[in-house]
Parts: C-alpha cells; sequence; structure tokens
C-alpha cells in the first residue's frame, strides 16, 4: 500500500465526499483495477471517519424475495420426497 496516496484519497474523501473522484484518482497512480480502486476507496473512505455504506432497501427487498424464493422452492421439494 500507497501511504502517500491513501493520505491523499483521504484528504479528497474529506473535501468532497465523492468515492467516485477518490476512485479515479488511485486508478490514475496505481493502474490497478476498478474493483481493486473501488474496494480500496471504501477502506478509506471508512479510514477518513465516515460510516460504512447501507444496504438500500432496494437490495433488502430483493434478499427477502430470493430468501422466500428459495424457502418455497426447499418446501416444495421435501413435499414431493
Amino acid at each position: 500500500m500507497n501511504d502517500a496516496l491513501d493520505a491523499e484519497v483521504i484528504e479528497i474523501l474529506r473535501a468532497t465526499k465523492n468515492k467516485i473522484e477518490a476512485v479515479k484518482r488511485i486508478r490514475e497512480r496505481t493502474g490497478c483495477g476498478l474493483r481493486e480502486a473501488k474496494d480500496r476507496a471504501d477502506r478509506l473512505w471508512i479510514e477518513a471517519g465516515f460510516p460504512p455504506p447501507a444496504v438500500s432497501d432496494r437490495s433488502l427487498l430483493l434478499i427477502l424475495f430470493l430468501a422466500a424464493v428459495v424457502g418455497a422452492l426447499y418446501a416444495a421439494w421435501r413435499a414431493r420426497s
């Protein structure tokens, strides 16, 4: 890890609260992929004192729906056995 880059990105995050700018800076300076840069920006976001990203309502509804579908399929499978 590059401590100077991490400090620079934390400064960007505190000044702008913009993770996209942080990801861009990480990618420019390191040449890493989007996923790696986003993971690093997320880690630095928390180190900068911001709360971790919350699960959106839409994501939670999708998870609950999929759990219900899997449960129904399992129950139907058990009933046939």
